[in-house]
């Protein structure tokens, strides 16, 4: 222990530190982010662990003066039991309607700055597609519905899950809980800006004052699959609380076709496709029409090329679920890669109807719509309300050029061709096919393929490349050989990094 001036002041608990003078949590030599009302919510049940803190007294000490709901507490304990890998509630217990208690052994003093992890910055990944959900998904379900395949039951663990019940009544969900639990349904379903994590808050809420409600185990996992399948949050933080939620939810409600298949969205992830066919399939079993497993085959028909199927069957998903902004998002997607530009005019309305700022608020979905369709000075102004980067570049090169404002495209192209990432290679190439200028957009659609970091795709990489085979500015393109070369290429790395995983399961092999 360190007792010279420079010293920290810490808090040790498990494997964490909590560095008061830094303000940041450590394992190991890691850094979690906390917002700073959530770091000053542990610091307060840190310093008074093994007693109950009331929820007026985190109000008082946390907000000092302000006004705040119980609504910003529970946003600040779930941030908080997410860096923690708290889900089972253990370590932060809740007493319901009076406060929290924090149950583990906490060690105050002080260390010095050497013995303490270096600080790194928290890695965020991001997809910028607003369906980037169900097309993680989809590489699930074109790797799991095939002939011939021997699901790795491993001992029988849906049985097995499904006979671990807790102890509870799951329909004895009291008023306030289930009130919580309608509250982040509706943030899930709106999907705005900050709504993920709002309903995250209101489900965890709905937890601690029930813990054996098994819808609002359900809720929570889909929180977690979104955030695991944008990259939002780092997948190495929220992949283990989807686990945690899905045993959960399967455990109290065995019936449930959602808890299923948002088990199979955890193994998939994990690289695991033959463990994650046997919950889908179990999913399907379930309930056939479930929109989320619809939602989940429409999305595998669509990059199966089968995407007058998968309009259809989205049609359906949004006959269970008309509320839903995403699922009108994800008709027009398909609707637009199919070519079919008035019927994804017609949705876009519907979508516009329901969608709030923040779950496309680049404004790219509209403004393909308008692109497409010709209409490029509606289309430039639906290009106003986007960010800065290489989808904006792709839509002024477009639209530029077909207003005869070659200054503006040569300007706009040039940032697509100076970018160096591959997202904005794929939109470079987007650009020459709408030109018709086939050869350079094969040209730049080889190279992002042929690049020397492509022996071995990552996860993100074919998920981007799934993505841009359906990509509705490339649709000139698909009569030509050369694509069908390309599509075999994507679907042979598909394909190597299936059995790869499958040979992981196996135990055949490990990779680094």
């Amino acid at each position: 222990m360190s007792t010279g001036e420079n010293a920290h002041r810490v808090y040790r608990f498990g494997e964490y530190t909590l560095d008061l003078d830094r303000e940041a949590l450590y394992r190991a030599d890691r850094e979690y982010h906390l917002r700073p009302k959530a770091f000053r919510v542990l610091r307060i049940l840190l310093e008074n662990s093994g007693r109950l803190v009331s929820k007026a007294e985190l109000h008082d000490s946390a907000w000092r003066k302000s006004v705040v709901t119980d609504d910003s507490l529970a946003h600040c304990i779930a941030d908080i039991r997410r860096a923690l890998g708290d889900s089972g509630f253990e370590m932060i217990k809740t007493v319901p309607r009076r406060g929290y208690v924090f149950d583990h052994a906490v060690i105050h003093e002080s260390a010095c700055p050497t013995d303490l992890p270096l600080r790194r910055d928290r890695l965020v990944y991001r997809l910028g597609a607003a369906a980037a959900v169900a097309f993680a998904t989809v590489l699930l379900l074109l790797g799991a519905w095939r002939g011939g395949e021997t699901p790795d039951v491993e001992g029988g663990i849906i049985e097995h899950l499904a006979a671990a019940r807790l102890d509870v009544d799951p329909s004895s969900a009291g008023i306030d809980a289930q009130n919580e639990y309608e509250k982040g349904r509706f943030f899930f379903k709106r999907r705005g800006a900050g709504d993920i994590a709002r309903a995250e808050a209101s489900f965890s809420a709905a937890l601690e004052q029930e813990p054996g409600f098994a819808d609002a185990w359900i809720g929570l996992a889909g929180v977690y699959a979104v955030q695991v399948g944008e990259g939002h949050v780092p997948r190495e933080e929220v992949l283990p609380l989807l686990g945690d939620a899905t045993r959960h939810a399967i455990r109290l409600a065995p019936d449930s076709a959602e808890a299923y298949a948002r088990r199979a969205t955890y193994f998939y992830q994990l690289g695991k496709p033959m463990r994650a066919r046997e919950f889908i399939d179990k999913a399907m079993a379930l309930e056939p029409n479930d929109v989320l497993v619809l939602g989940m085959a429409a999305g595998a028909l669509a990059h199966s090329n089968r995407i007058d199927e998968a309009i259809e069957l989205q049609r359906r998903v949004i006959q269970g679920d008309p509320t839903s902004a995403l699922h009108h998002h994800n008709l027009v997607w398909y609707l637009l890669a199919a070519g079919r530009y008035p019927e994804a005019a017609a949705a876009a309305e519907q979508y516009r109807a329901l969608y709030p700022p923040g779950l496309d608020d680049k404004g790219e979905l509209f403004a393909d719509v308008e692109i497409l369709q010709g209409n490029y000075e509606q289309a430039l102004l639906r290009v106003g309300n986007m960010a800065d980067g290489p989808a904006r570049n792709r839509c002024l090169a477009i639209i530029h050029h077909a207003l005869r404002q070659e200054a503006g495209a040569a300007a706009a192209l040039q940032r697509l061709l100076d970018d160096g990432d591959e997202q904005a290679a794929i939109h470079a190439a987007e650009v020459f096919a709408h030109r018709g200028e086939t050869d350079e957009a094969f040209r730049w659609l080889s190279g992002v393929l042929d690049s020397p970091d492509r022996d071995d795709p990552t996860r993100g990489q074919l998920r981007q490349d799934t993505l841009w085979l359906l990509s509705p500015y490339l649709i000139g393109l698909r009569s030509d050989t050369r694509w069908q070369a390309l599509y075999s290429q994507v679907s042979e790395a598909r394909e190597r990094s299936r059995m790869l995983a499958l040979a992981d399961n196996a135990g055949v092999t490990k990779r680094e």
